[in-house]
């Protein structure tokens, strides 16, 4: 995977200015980002993992689309969220205590659906307008399908291949953090025909039928072609699954 300047990387929602997201951070995060980052997946893996302590012992905890923190969740995915990964099919439908004392949004849009949810995240802005809101560069999105045609000699369009939201957020902390750890994803060591696709409900039923459908669907997500370039990029980079 290509590493490049982190001011190449994002933009600004609304204004389309270059942003690093970390730049604020210099003096206040100092220690937070020395103690890495974690991203905590939305697979139902999570329940009963009791990863809550551990979690919370890094710098930065970053989640994705609408998954909780805190509650009843705490001893298992911990509580508290510095960074919120989202996309634009799903910005919608997240509830906005989501974004309670959260600092950083990130939403992965393509063109064709940005000026559809530009009222949404206005909403969200409106409503915490001391949230920082940026979304992912016409470059970086182009630099993901050259890496998806890169490891599987797939076109991502033409093979119908959908990517996660997981595949943007490990690619953006990848570009962001000197090391990132993840746990929580689908098709790892844990789950069971039982395992629901989301920690806290029950949307798409089974994650293994779920994940096994969408791989070979003509379209959809391609979670297990995913799983075995994130393998590629671990042995590449500074990446590690918690499983």
């Amino acid at each position: 995977m290509m590493i490049f300047p982190k001011e190449v990387l994002l933009v600004d929602f609304f204004s389309g200015v270059k942003a690093n997201l970390l730049a604020g951070d210099e003096d206040e995060k100092e220690e937070e980002r020395e103690r890495g980052c974690i991203l905590v997946g939305n697979s139902g893996n999570m329940i009963g993992s009791s990863l809550g302590e551990r979690i919370e012992e890094f710098g930065y905890v970053v989640r994705m689309n609408g998954a909780p923190g805190g509650g009843i969740y705490r001893g298992d995915v911990g509580g508290g969220t510095d960074i919120r990964v989202c996309a634009h099919n799903a910005i919608g439908r997240i509830p906005l205590q989501c974004f309670n004392n959260l600092k950083h949004l990130i939403i992965w849009t393509p063109r064709t659906s940005y000026n559809r949810i530009v009222p949404i995240v206005r909403k969200i802005q409106n409503k915490y307008p001391r949230l920082h809101i940026y979304r992912l560069t016409d470059r970086a999105l182009q630099l993901n399908d050259n890496e998806y045609l890169r490891r599987t000699g797939h076109n991502r369009y033409l093979s119908g291949a959908w990517l996660s939201t997981g595949w943007f957020s490990i690619f953006i902390l990848l570009n962001l953090f000197p090391k990132v750890t993840v746990c929580g994803f689908g098709c790892l060591k844990g789950s069971n025909i039982q395992t629901p696709y989301h920690y806290w409900d029950a949307l798409n039923g089974g994650e293994q039928r779920y994940i096994m459908k969408q791989q070979e669907s003509t379209k959809g997500h391609r979670f297990c072609t995913e799983m075995r370039i994130f393998g590629i990029w671990q042995r590449e980079m500074k990446l590690h699954f918690i499983t």
